[in-house]
Protein backbone atom coordinates (compact mmCIF):
# COMPACT_ATOMS: atom_id res chain seq x y z
CA UNK A 1 0.00 0.00 0.00
CA UNK A 2 1.43 3.36 -1.07
CA UNK A 3 1.18 6.35 1.27
CA UNK A 4 2.19 9.83 0.15
CA UNK A 5 2.39 12.69 2.68
CA UNK A 6 1.77 16.28 1.58
CA UNK A 7 2.37 19.21 3.98
CA UNK A 8 0.77 22.63 3.62
CA UNK A 9 3.03 25.60 4.52
CA UNK A 10 0.27 27.45 6.39
CA UNK A 11 -1.07 24.57 8.40
CA UNK A 12 0.10 20.99 8.61
CA UNK A 13 -2.30 18.75 6.75
CA UNK A 14 -1.73 15.13 6.02
CA UNK A 15 -3.21 13.69 2.86
CA UNK A 16 -2.86 10.04 2.00
CA UNK A 17 -2.58 8.58 -1.46
CA UNK A 18 -3.92 5.06 -0.97
CA UNK A 19 -3.40 4.09 -4.59
CA UNK A 20 -6.94 4.58 -5.90
CA UNK A 21 -5.69 6.61 -8.89
CA UNK A 22 -3.51 3.75 -10.16
CA UNK A 23 -6.50 1.77 -11.43
CA UNK A 24 -4.46 -0.71 -13.45
CA UNK A 25 -2.02 -1.26 -10.61
CA UNK A 26 -4.87 -2.10 -8.26
CA UNK A 27 -6.40 -4.56 -10.74
CA UNK A 28 -3.08 -6.26 -11.42
CA UNK A 29 -2.56 -6.61 -7.66
CA UNK A 30 -6.05 -8.06 -7.24
CA UNK A 31 -5.50 -10.52 -10.08
CA UNK A 32 -2.33 -11.80 -8.43
CA UNK A 33 -4.16 -12.02 -5.09
CA UNK A 34 -6.93 -14.14 -6.64
CA UNK A 35 -4.38 -16.40 -8.28
CA UNK A 36 -2.24 -16.93 -5.18
CA UNK A 37 -5.10 -17.30 -2.69
CA UNK A 38 -7.55 -19.28 -4.81
CA UNK A 39 -6.14 -20.67 -8.04
CA UNK A 40 -2.51 -21.50 -7.25
CA UNK A 41 -2.39 -22.75 -3.66
CA UNK A 42 0.73 -23.74 -1.79
CA UNK A 43 0.86 -27.53 -1.48
CA UNK A 44 3.70 -27.63 1.02
CA UNK A 45 6.13 -29.36 -1.34
CA UNK A 46 9.58 -28.11 -2.21
CA UNK A 47 10.16 -26.70 -5.69
CA UNK A 48 13.42 -25.50 -7.16
CA UNK A 49 12.76 -21.80 -7.68
CA UNK A 50 16.12 -21.31 -9.40
CA UNK A 51 15.27 -23.73 -12.16
CA UNK A 52 14.21 -22.32 -15.52
CA UNK A 53 13.14 -25.69 -16.84
CA UNK A 54 9.47 -25.37 -17.89
CA UNK A 55 9.01 -29.14 -17.87
CA UNK A 56 5.69 -30.11 -16.33
CA UNK A 57 5.21 -32.80 -13.75
CA UNK A 58 3.65 -35.99 -15.03
CA UNK A 59 0.45 -37.15 -13.35
CA UNK A 60 2.42 -39.86 -11.51
CA UNK A 61 4.98 -37.31 -10.28
CA UNK A 62 2.17 -35.01 -9.26
CA UNK A 63 0.33 -37.66 -7.24
CA UNK A 64 3.59 -38.78 -5.63
CA UNK A 65 4.24 -35.19 -4.57
CA UNK A 66 0.73 -35.01 -3.09
CA UNK A 67 1.45 -38.23 -1.15
CA UNK A 68 4.60 -36.72 0.26
CA UNK A 69 2.59 -33.75 1.45
CA UNK A 70 -0.05 -35.98 3.08
CA UNK A 71 2.62 -38.09 4.78
CA UNK A 72 4.04 -34.88 6.19
CA UNK A 73 0.77 -34.31 8.00
CA UNK A 74 -0.45 -31.43 5.83
CA UNK A 75 -3.84 -31.07 4.20
CA UNK A 76 -3.76 -30.93 0.41
CA UNK A 77 -5.25 -27.62 -0.82
CA UNK A 78 -6.64 -29.05 -4.05
CA UNK A 79 -10.37 -29.37 -4.67
CA UNK A 80 -10.21 -32.71 -6.51
CA UNK A 81 -8.33 -34.46 -3.72
CA UNK A 82 -10.64 -32.92 -1.12
CA UNK A 83 -13.60 -34.32 -3.06
CA UNK A 84 -12.14 -37.80 -3.53
CA UNK A 85 -10.40 -38.03 -0.18
CA UNK A 86 -6.86 -39.21 0.53
CA UNK A 87 -5.87 -41.87 3.07
CA UNK A 88 -2.94 -41.63 5.50
CA UNK A 89 -0.59 -43.13 2.92
CA UNK A 90 -1.53 -40.55 0.30
CA UNK A 91 -3.67 -42.83 -1.85
CA UNK A 92 -6.70 -41.31 -3.57
CA UNK A 93 -10.02 -42.71 -2.35
CA UNK A 94 -13.44 -42.38 -3.94
CA UNK A 95 -15.46 -40.54 -1.28
CA UNK A 96 -17.06 -38.05 -3.70
CA UNK A 97 -17.90 -35.80 -0.75
CA UNK A 98 -18.74 -32.19 -1.56
CA UNK A 99 -18.39 -30.95 2.05
CA UNK A 100 -14.56 -30.90 2.11
CA UNK A 101 -14.66 -29.09 -1.25
CA UNK A 102 -16.80 -26.29 0.15
CA UNK A 103 -14.68 -26.15 3.32
CA UNK A 104 -11.63 -25.65 1.14
CA UNK A 105 -13.40 -22.99 -0.92
CA UNK A 106 -14.17 -21.12 2.33
CA UNK A 107 -10.48 -21.25 3.30
CA UNK A 108 -9.44 -19.95 -0.11
CA UNK A 109 -11.98 -17.13 0.12
CA UNK A 110 -10.70 -16.23 3.60
CA UNK A 111 -7.12 -16.05 2.28
CA UNK A 112 -8.30 -13.86 -0.59
CA UNK A 113 -10.00 -11.44 1.81
CA UNK A 114 -6.82 -11.24 3.90
CA UNK A 115 -4.73 -10.47 0.81
CA UNK A 116 -7.13 -7.80 -0.43
CA UNK A 117 -7.27 -6.10 2.97
CA UNK A 118 -3.50 -6.28 3.31
CA UNK A 119 -3.11 -4.50 -0.04
CA UNK A 120 -5.36 -1.68 1.18
CA UNK A 121 -8.79 -0.11 0.85
CA UNK A 122 -8.35 0.48 -2.89
CA UNK A 123 -8.00 -3.26 -3.53
CA UNK A 124 -11.12 -4.07 -1.51
CA UNK A 125 -13.11 -1.32 -3.24
CA UNK A 126 -11.96 -2.42 -6.70
CA UNK A 127 -12.90 -6.02 -5.94
CA UNK A 128 -16.44 -4.84 -5.18
CA UNK A 129 -16.50 -2.81 -8.41
CA UNK A 130 -15.31 -5.74 -10.54
CA UNK A 131 -16.86 -8.74 -8.76
CA UNK A 132 -19.68 -9.58 -11.18
CA UNK A 133 -17.60 -8.67 -14.25
CA UNK A 134 -14.80 -10.94 -13.06
CA UNK A 135 -17.09 -13.95 -13.10
CA UNK A 136 -18.61 -13.25 -16.51
CA UNK A 137 -15.37 -12.11 -18.20
CA UNK A 138 -13.48 -15.12 -16.82
CA UNK A 139 -15.85 -17.39 -18.71
CA UNK A 140 -15.76 -15.20 -21.82
CA UNK A 141 -11.94 -15.25 -21.80
CA UNK A 142 -11.89 -19.03 -21.43
CA UNK A 143 -14.24 -19.44 -24.38
CA UNK A 144 -12.13 -17.14 -26.55
CA UNK A 145 -8.98 -19.02 -25.53
CA UNK A 146 -10.53 -22.41 -26.24
CA UNK A 147 -11.87 -21.24 -29.60
CA UNK A 148 -8.41 -20.12 -30.69
CA UNK A 149 -6.79 -23.30 -29.39
CA UNK A 150 -9.29 -25.45 -31.29
CA UNK A 151 -8.43 -23.50 -34.44
CA UNK A 152 -4.74 -24.20 -33.88
CA UNK A 153 -4.73 -27.80 -32.63
CA UNK A 154 -5.51 -30.73 -34.91
CA UNK A 155 -9.18 -31.70 -34.52
CA UNK A 156 -8.55 -35.28 -33.39
CA UNK A 157 -6.01 -34.14 -30.81
CA UNK A 158 -8.44 -31.66 -29.30
CA UNK A 159 -11.25 -34.23 -29.38
CA UNK A 160 -9.18 -36.88 -27.59
CA UNK A 161 -8.00 -34.46 -24.93
CA UNK A 162 -11.54 -33.20 -24.34
CA UNK A 163 -13.47 -36.47 -24.22
CA UNK A 164 -10.94 -38.71 -22.49
CA UNK A 165 -9.21 -36.46 -19.99
CA UNK A 166 -11.90 -34.23 -18.58
CA UNK A 167 -11.28 -31.56 -15.96
CA UNK A 168 -9.25 -33.42 -13.37
CA UNK A 169 -5.88 -33.56 -15.09
CA UNK A 170 -2.62 -31.80 -14.45
CA UNK A 171 -2.26 -31.56 -18.23
CA UNK A 172 -4.50 -28.50 -18.12
CA UNK A 173 -2.21 -26.42 -15.94
CA UNK A 174 -0.91 -23.33 -17.68
CA UNK A 175 1.49 -20.51 -17.01
CA UNK A 176 3.80 -18.44 -19.21
CA UNK A 177 6.40 -20.48 -21.02
CA UNK A 178 4.40 -23.71 -20.92
CA UNK A 179 3.13 -25.55 -23.96
CA UNK A 180 -0.24 -24.86 -25.55
CA UNK A 181 -3.29 -26.24 -23.80
CA UNK A 182 -6.61 -26.96 -25.50
CA UNK A 183 -8.58 -25.76 -22.48
CA UNK A 184 -7.82 -23.02 -19.97
CA UNK A 185 -7.67 -24.10 -16.35
CA UNK A 186 -7.31 -20.56 -15.18
CA UNK A 187 -7.07 -17.13 -16.71
CA UNK A 188 -6.73 -14.72 -13.79
CA UNK A 189 -3.13 -14.09 -12.73
CA UNK A 190 -1.66 -16.22 -15.52
CA UNK A 191 0.90 -13.62 -16.54
CA UNK A 192 2.22 -13.29 -12.99
CA UNK A 193 3.25 -16.94 -12.69
CA UNK A 194 6.93 -17.82 -12.99
CA UNK A 195 7.56 -20.68 -15.39
CA UNK A 196 8.21 -23.19 -12.61
CA UNK A 197 5.00 -22.28 -10.77
CA UNK A 198 2.78 -25.14 -11.90
CA UNK A 199 0.75 -26.09 -8.83
CA UNK A 200 -2.51 -24.78 -10.26
CA UNK A 201 -5.72 -26.14 -8.78
CA UNK A 202 -6.83 -27.71 -12.03
CA UNK A 203 -10.50 -28.05 -11.08
CA UNK A 204 -11.25 -24.36 -11.72
CA UNK A 205 -12.51 -24.62 -15.28
CA UNK A 206 -15.27 -23.33 -17.48
CA UNK A 207 -14.77 -25.83 -20.32
CA UNK A 208 -17.78 -27.92 -21.32
CA UNK A 209 -15.91 -31.18 -21.83
CA UNK A 210 -17.17 -34.04 -19.64
CA UNK A 211 -15.72 -34.72 -16.25
CA UNK A 212 -15.28 -38.43 -15.77
CA UNK A 213 -14.69 -38.48 -12.02
CA UNK A 214 -17.04 -35.90 -10.51
CA UNK A 215 -20.79 -36.21 -10.15
CA UNK A 216 -22.54 -33.78 -12.49
CA UNK A 217 -24.66 -32.47 -9.62
CA UNK A 218 -21.47 -31.53 -7.72
CA UNK A 219 -19.63 -29.66 -10.49
CA UNK A 220 -20.96 -26.24 -9.43
CA UNK A 221 -18.90 -26.43 -6.22
CA UNK A 222 -15.64 -26.47 -8.21
CA UNK A 223 -16.26 -23.08 -9.83
CA UNK A 224 -14.15 -19.99 -9.19
CA UNK A 225 -17.50 -18.30 -8.60
CA UNK A 226 -17.74 -19.97 -5.19
CA UNK A 227 -14.70 -18.39 -3.43
CA UNK A 228 -15.28 -15.06 -5.20
CA UNK A 229 -18.89 -15.07 -3.99
CA UNK A 230 -17.93 -15.99 -0.43
CA UNK A 231 -15.41 -13.14 -0.39
CA UNK A 232 -18.00 -10.70 -1.78
CA UNK A 233 -20.64 -11.68 0.79
CA UNK A 234 -18.15 -11.31 3.64
CA UNK A 235 -16.81 -7.93 2.47
CA UNK A 236 -20.25 -6.41 1.88
CA UNK A 237 -22.20 -8.09 4.71
CA UNK A 238 -25.00 -8.35 2.16
CA UNK A 239 -26.80 -11.03 4.15
CA UNK A 240 -26.52 -9.25 7.49
CA UNK A 241 -29.52 -7.54 9.17
CA UNK A 242 -29.44 -3.76 9.56
CA UNK A 243 -28.27 -2.56 12.94
CA UNK A 244 -30.94 -0.51 14.74
CA UNK A 245 -30.33 3.11 15.68
CA UNK A 246 -29.82 3.98 19.35
CA UNK A 247 -32.38 6.76 19.01
CA UNK A 248 -35.23 4.25 18.64
CA UNK A 249 -37.48 3.89 21.69
CA UNK A 250 -37.40 0.07 21.79
CA UNK A 251 -33.67 -0.06 21.00
CA UNK A 252 -32.84 -2.73 23.64
CA UNK A 253 -35.33 -5.20 22.20
CA UNK A 254 -34.30 -4.42 18.63
CA UNK A 255 -30.59 -4.84 19.37
CA UNK A 256 -31.21 -8.25 20.95
CA UNK A 257 -33.16 -9.29 17.87
CA UNK A 258 -30.37 -7.93 15.66
CA UNK A 259 -27.71 -9.92 17.52
CA UNK A 260 -29.78 -13.11 17.24
CA UNK A 261 -30.28 -12.59 13.51
CA UNK A 262 -26.59 -11.79 13.02
CA UNK A 263 -25.58 -14.95 14.87
CA UNK A 264 -27.97 -17.00 12.72
CA UNK A 265 -26.48 -15.51 9.54
CA UNK A 266 -22.93 -16.29 10.64
CA UNK A 267 -23.94 -19.89 11.37
CA UNK A 268 -25.71 -20.19 8.01
CA UNK A 269 -22.54 -19.10 6.21
CA UNK A 270 -20.99 -22.47 7.02
CA UNK A 271 -23.27 -23.94 4.35
CA UNK A 272 -23.20 -22.72 0.78
CA UNK A 273 -26.12 -23.59 -1.52
CA UNK A 274 -25.65 -22.84 -5.26
CA UNK A 275 -28.33 -20.15 -5.02
CA UNK A 276 -25.87 -17.97 -3.06
CA UNK A 277 -23.94 -17.28 -6.27
CA UNK A 278 -26.92 -15.81 -8.11
CA UNK A 279 -28.00 -13.90 -4.99
CA UNK A 280 -24.57 -12.31 -4.70
CA UNK A 281 -24.48 -11.48 -8.41
CA UNK A 282 -27.92 -9.85 -8.23
CA UNK A 283 -26.83 -7.87 -5.16
CA UNK A 284 -23.71 -6.70 -7.00
CA UNK A 285 -25.74 -5.85 -10.12
CA UNK A 286 -27.95 -3.54 -8.03
CA UNK A 287 -24.95 -1.89 -6.33
CA UNK A 288 -22.31 -1.85 -9.08
CA UNK A 289 -22.86 1.80 -9.97
CA UNK A 290 -22.66 2.75 -6.29
CA UNK A 291 -19.34 0.88 -5.87
CA UNK A 292 -17.81 2.59 -8.91
CA UNK A 293 -19.07 6.00 -7.81
CA UNK A 294 -17.60 5.54 -4.33
CA UNK A 295 -14.28 4.47 -5.85
CA UNK A 296 -14.30 7.50 -8.18
CA UNK A 297 -14.90 9.88 -5.25
CA UNK A 298 -11.95 8.35 -3.37
CA UNK A 299 -9.77 8.89 -6.45
CA UNK A 300 -10.75 12.56 -6.60
CA UNK A 301 -9.77 13.05 -2.97
CA UNK A 302 -6.19 11.88 -3.54
CA UNK A 303 -3.51 14.59 -3.84
CA UNK A 304 -2.45 15.38 -7.40
CA UNK A 305 -4.84 12.90 -8.98
CA UNK A 306 -5.80 13.56 -12.61
CA UNK A 307 -9.32 12.42 -11.67
CA UNK A 308 -10.12 15.76 -10.01
CA UNK A 309 -10.58 17.22 -13.50
CA UNK A 310 -13.16 14.59 -14.50
CA UNK A 311 -16.82 14.53 -13.54
CA UNK A 312 -17.57 11.83 -10.95
CA UNK A 313 -20.25 10.19 -13.11
CA UNK A 314 -17.93 9.98 -16.14
CA UNK A 315 -15.13 8.66 -13.97
CA UNK A 316 -17.43 5.97 -12.58
CA UNK A 317 -18.33 4.93 -16.14
CA UNK A 318 -14.64 4.74 -17.02
CA UNK A 319 -14.11 2.31 -14.14
CA UNK A 320 -16.38 -0.35 -15.67
CA UNK A 321 -14.15 -3.35 -16.38
CA UNK A 322 -13.90 -4.21 -20.10
CA UNK A 323 -12.76 -7.45 -21.70
CA UNK A 324 -9.46 -5.88 -22.86
CA UNK A 325 -8.77 -4.55 -19.37
CA UNK A 326 -9.57 -7.94 -17.86
CA UNK A 327 -7.23 -9.63 -20.34
CA UNK A 328 -4.39 -7.16 -19.79
CA UNK A 329 -4.63 -6.42 -16.06
CA UNK A 330 -6.14 -9.54 -14.52
CA UNK A 331 -4.84 -12.21 -16.90
CA UNK A 332 -1.51 -10.96 -18.22
CA UNK A 333 -0.69 -8.84 -15.12
CA UNK A 334 0.34 -5.97 -17.38
CA UNK A 335 -0.74 -2.43 -18.22
CA UNK A 336 -2.65 -1.38 -21.33
CA UNK A 337 0.14 0.99 -22.36
CA UNK A 338 2.59 -1.91 -22.51
CA UNK A 339 0.25 -4.16 -24.43
CA UNK A 340 2.04 -4.50 -27.75
CA UNK A 341 -0.29 -7.05 -29.24
CA UNK A 342 -3.40 -9.07 -28.56
CA UNK A 343 -2.37 -11.67 -25.96
CA UNK A 344 -4.87 -14.09 -27.45
CA UNK A 345 -3.42 -13.66 -30.95
CA UNK A 346 -1.33 -16.46 -32.48
CA UNK A 347 2.34 -16.36 -31.54
CA UNK A 348 5.26 -17.12 -33.88
CA UNK A 349 4.97 -20.78 -32.90
CA UNK A 350 1.40 -20.83 -34.19
CA UNK A 351 2.33 -19.13 -37.46
CA UNK A 352 5.00 -21.63 -38.57
CA UNK A 353 4.38 -24.08 -41.40
CA UNK A 354 2.74 -27.48 -40.72
CA UNK A 355 5.84 -29.34 -41.93
CA UNK A 356 8.04 -27.38 -39.52
CA UNK A 357 5.70 -28.21 -36.63
CA UNK A 358 5.67 -31.86 -37.69
CA UNK A 359 9.47 -32.09 -37.67
CA UNK A 360 9.70 -30.27 -34.33
CA UNK A 361 7.44 -32.91 -32.77
CA UNK A 362 9.57 -35.72 -34.20
CA UNK A 363 12.74 -34.16 -32.78
CA UNK A 364 11.65 -35.07 -29.26
CA UNK A 365 12.71 -38.29 -27.60
CA UNK A 366 10.47 -41.26 -28.36
CA UNK A 367 7.91 -42.28 -27.38
CA UNK A 368 5.77 -39.16 -27.50
CA UNK A 369 2.42 -38.71 -25.78
CA UNK A 370 -0.53 -40.38 -27.47
CA UNK A 371 -2.20 -37.07 -28.23
CA UNK A 372 1.00 -35.86 -29.93
CA UNK A 373 1.01 -38.83 -32.29
CA UNK A 374 -2.68 -38.19 -32.94
CA UNK A 375 -1.80 -34.64 -33.93
CA UNK A 376 0.89 -35.89 -36.32
CA UNK A 377 -1.56 -38.33 -37.88
CA UNK A 378 -4.03 -35.50 -38.32
CA UNK A 379 -1.47 -33.64 -40.43
CA UNK A 380 -0.72 -36.73 -42.49
CA UNK A 381 -4.41 -36.86 -43.38
CA UNK A 382 -4.07 -33.61 -45.35
CA UNK A 383 -2.63 -34.65 -48.72
CA UNK A 384 -1.02 -31.31 -49.65
CA UNK A 385 0.53 -30.95 -46.18
CA UNK A 386 1.67 -34.60 -46.17
CA UNK A 387 3.59 -34.07 -49.43
CA UNK A 388 5.52 -31.14 -47.97
CA UNK A 389 6.18 -33.11 -44.78
CA UNK A 390 7.54 -36.05 -46.79
CA UNK A 391 9.87 -33.78 -48.80
CA UNK A 392 11.18 -32.06 -45.68
CA UNK A 393 11.81 -35.23 -43.66
CA UNK A 394 13.34 -37.25 -46.52
CA UNK A 395 15.68 -34.34 -47.21
CA UNK A 396 16.83 -34.28 -43.59
CA UNK A 397 17.26 -38.04 -43.35
CA UNK A 398 19.32 -38.20 -46.59
CA UNK A 399 21.46 -35.09 -46.19
CA UNK A 400 22.01 -34.71 -42.43
CA UNK A 401 24.56 -36.67 -40.44
CA UNK A 402 23.33 -39.17 -37.87
CA UNK A 403 22.78 -37.39 -34.58
CA UNK A 404 20.51 -37.79 -31.58
CA UNK A 405 18.00 -35.55 -33.35
CA UNK A 406 18.02 -37.74 -36.45
CA UNK A 407 17.70 -40.81 -34.23
CA UNK A 408 14.61 -39.32 -32.56
CA UNK A 409 13.01 -38.65 -35.95
CA UNK A 410 13.64 -42.25 -37.03
CA UNK A 411 12.33 -43.76 -33.80
CA UNK A 412 9.19 -41.64 -33.78
CA UNK A 413 8.50 -42.57 -37.38
CA UNK A 414 8.90 -46.23 -36.36
CA UNK A 415 6.31 -45.74 -33.61
CA UNK A 416 3.91 -44.22 -36.12
CA UNK A 417 4.39 -47.15 -38.50
CA UNK A 418 4.28 -49.94 -35.91
CA UNK A 419 1.58 -48.61 -33.56
CA UNK A 420 -0.61 -46.65 -35.96
CA UNK A 421 0.09 -48.43 -39.25
CA UNK A 422 -3.55 -49.49 -39.60
CA UNK A 423 -4.74 -45.89 -39.74
CA UNK A 424 -5.64 -44.70 -43.27
CA UNK A 425 -3.57 -41.53 -42.87
CA UNK A 426 -0.44 -43.55 -42.08
CA UNK A 427 -1.08 -46.14 -44.79
CA UNK A 428 -1.14 -43.41 -47.45
CA UNK A 429 2.27 -42.16 -46.27
CA UNK A 430 3.83 -45.54 -45.49
CA UNK A 431 6.22 -45.59 -48.49
CA UNK A 432 8.13 -42.40 -47.72
CA UNK A 433 8.07 -43.04 -43.96
CA UNK A 434 9.71 -46.46 -44.42
CA UNK A 435 12.25 -44.91 -46.77
CA UNK A 436 13.10 -42.25 -44.20
CA UNK A 437 13.60 -44.92 -41.52
CA UNK A 438 15.83 -46.94 -43.90
CA UNK A 439 17.96 -43.87 -44.62
CA UNK A 440 18.73 -43.60 -40.92
CA UNK A 441 20.06 -47.17 -40.82
CA UNK A 442 21.85 -46.83 -44.18
CA UNK A 443 23.76 -43.90 -42.69
CA UNK A 444 24.89 -46.06 -39.79
CA UNK A 445 22.11 -45.56 -37.34
CA UNK A 446 21.47 -48.11 -34.61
Amino acid sequence: MKIRVKKNLLQEQIQQDLGYTDIEGVRITNGVAIDRAVLTPEDGSQMNKDSEDPKELSQRDYVNRIRDVVKGGREVPYLYYAYKGIDDKGNIKNDNDISPVLNLQFKKASQLIERLRFEGDASVSMFLCDFGRLMSLHEEWDKEYEKKMLDILPSKTAEKMATKKGYDRTAYQAGPGTSLKPFSTVAIGRGSKPVYHQNVDFMYKTSPEPNLNVEQSDLWAFSIRVPLTIAYISLTDMDMPQKPSRSLRDYEQLIQKYRTQRRDVLQSRSSFPPSKISEAYNHWNQNEQKYRTEYAKKMQQEPGSWSEFVETSKLADMLKLSFDQFDTNYVESDRQAKKGQDTLAPTWAMETTPEFKFVVMLLQQAPLKEETYEGLIDQLGKSDVAKRIAKTILGKMIQDKNTTIKSNIGKNLQVLVSSYGDRPEVKKNLTWMQEAIQQYYIMGGK
